[in-house]
């Protein structure tokens, strides 16, 4: 296994290698010290909830992306390819720009992506300028995604990678050129299945044999709604009317923070001839509004805060295809400006209906496997 550079990247430059101890960024880091690059390894502290009580049996709280465990593993594989490694703080940053987005949404009865923001605002926001500081030429990851840059143009584009079962271009669609330019992405030409494969020639058979992270990592609870309830008002978690779209009263819901759109299971109503889904909130008068499935059915979304990874933003309509959730199956789509609202405002109007369309979550657009841009659902 062989990393080859593109030729956009200067030989014998200086990266800062984000390692999280994981196998993914080990094994860019071998990659990149092996193509004779000068390599520092960064480690970075996210924040971890000082409002968590854990129980007895329960170690030290730490994030999921940055426990003591995977610190040791990122420092002493650092130690063996022989190259710097330094752990950065970036507690404050994380929490600013990170959980307190994340509790803002949810306040809204919305649903965040903060792996979206986590990849624009930190791991290549902040990350970028202390790469800056430290004097390095680029950023790399473990992200299975590719960069390309056209032969003759200086725009720099956003693939996914050639694992389409491990692409990672949903998170990274809100990245700047300037930002794209500096970044380097050695798993993007592989399979996951070919990085264990690598680790264990490596002799890292437990790191290849470890179970991969998932969910939100900055709260240890099973569920989210216990970690809001720590930051929350009363109000998101006191009972009241399951109504329907007419407004007659079906049941009692425990706390609208407790649902989603498009939930069936948990909602407890009986009675009904076909089953019922959450298609909306009224958080004024606290209800939870259930419909039929064809309710969750649409054929237009509306997006904010668009961003177009080439450039500026398309004047005029313009045939993508989205994807509304992380790897989920893309569908074909004119997209098209929406100026009374915003100038960073669109409309998706989908060639075929979708269903549960969730506000808060990203609308990520495509040409095939490169990356246009995306926005937020509202």
């Amino acid at each position: 296994m062989k990393y080859l550079p593109p030729k956009h990247i200067r030989k014998k430059s200086k990266i800062l290698v984000a390692m999280s101890g994981g196998i993914d960024s080990t094994i860019a880091a071998y990659l990149l010290k092996k193509a004779g690059f000068e390599c520092i390894g960064i480690y970075m502290q996210y924040w971890t909830d000082p409002k968590y009580i854990p129980s007895e049996n329960e170690a030290e709280i730490t994030n999921k992306c940055c426990s003591l465990e995977d610190l040791n593993n990122a420092k002493a594989f650092a130690h063996k390819l022989e190259i710097p490694f330094y752990t950065l703080n970036f507690r404050k940053e994380f929490k600013k720009e990170i959980v307190d987005e994340f509790i803002q949404t949810f306040s809204l009865l919305q649903t965040p992506n903060p792996c979206v923001t986590c990849n624009k605002k930190i791991k290549f926001g902040v990350l970028q300028r202390k790469m800056q500081e430290l004097g390095a030429d680029y950023i790399a990851t473990g992200h299975y995604v590719r960069i390309l840059q056209r032969s003759g143009r200086s725009t720099f584009e956003l693939h996914e990678g050639v694992d389409k079962a491990k692409d990672q271009s949903y998170f990274l669609h809100q990245l700047e050129q300037e930002t794209l330019a500096h970044i380097i992405l050695p798993l993007g030409d592989f399979t996951k299945s070919e990085v264990k494969d690598f680790a264990k020639k490596l002799g890292l058979k437990k790191l290849s044999s470890k179970k991969e992270s998932q969910g939100v990592c900055f709260y240890p609870d099973k569920n989210y709604v216990d970690f809001l309830k720590r930051y929350l008002p009363e109000k998101y978690f006191t009972s009241g009317e399951i109504v329907d779209q007419a407004g007659n009263v079906l049941g009692e819901h425990n706390g609208l923070i407790n649902y989603t759109i498009g939930q069936r299971k948990g909602v407890l109503v009986g009675g009904q001839e076909k089953p019922i889904y959450v298609i909306g909130f009224n958080l004024e008068k606290n209800q939870l509004i259930l419909d039929s499935d064809e309710a969750l059915w649409k054929k237009e979304i509306q997006t904010k805060e668009n961003h177009w990874i080439e450039g500026n933003l398309p004047e005029e309509d313009i045939e993508i295809d989205v994807r509304i959730r992380h790897l989920a199956k893309k569908e074909k789509a004119t997209l098209v400006p929406n100026y009374q609202l915003s100038t960073t405002n669109y409309l998706l109007r989908l060639k075929s209906p979708l269903r549960a369309i969730t506000p808060g979550q990203s609308a990520v657009y495509y040409n095939g496997e490169k990356v246009l841009g995306g926005g937020i659902i509202i």
